[in-house]
């Protein structure tokens, strides 16, 4: 797989539609260990890309907690909302 290198917000929201979509495909509450391990860098770089502000810093972390309990959809929904509000509308 190669390696994901965002350099803005749409290409963080992309790749959080791709993982949203690969939910169907992994068995939920016995998620892979790559599966979680994208889902952890996606935490990560946004982290990095966003420079989130504190409330996001808080949704982040949730997103983290969740991801570390095996909860991984509910990783991206809290991921979800740090990344949606900054993507450009229209």
């Amino acid at each position: 797989m190669p390696t994901f290198s965002p350099e803005t917000v749409i290409d963080l929201g992309s790749r959080l539609d791709t993982l949203l979509n690969k939910l169907d495909e992994e068995i939920p509450g016995v998620y892979s260990d790559g599966f979680r391990g994208q889902i952890l860098t996606l935490i990560l770089l946004t982290e990095r890309l966003l420079e989130p502000d504190p409330s996001e810093r808080k949704l982040i972390a949730v997103s983290k907690a969740f991801l570390n309990s095996g909860q991984a959809q509910l990783a991206l929904i809290k991921l979800e909302e740090t990344i949606i509000p900054r993507l450009p509308r229209g």
